[in-house]
């Protein structure tokens, strides 16, 4: 299964979050999901809510 591509776009808008710090708040909780199926990001997120 191949992922598929990013638009131009959303490859700035992921580099404007990353530049711009909004992904180092308190709230915020970074998930690498490169490695999972949509399942186990969905079950990670989860288990953060809970806590």
């Amino acid at each position: 299964m191949t992922s598929p591509k990013l638009s131009d776009w959303e490859v700035e808008r992921i580099k404007y979050h990353y530049d711009s710090s909004l992904v180092e708040t308190e709230m915020a909780q970074i998930i690498d999901s490169t490695n999972q199926t949509p399942d186990e990001t969905f079950l990670e997120i989860m288990k953060l809510v809970k806590n």
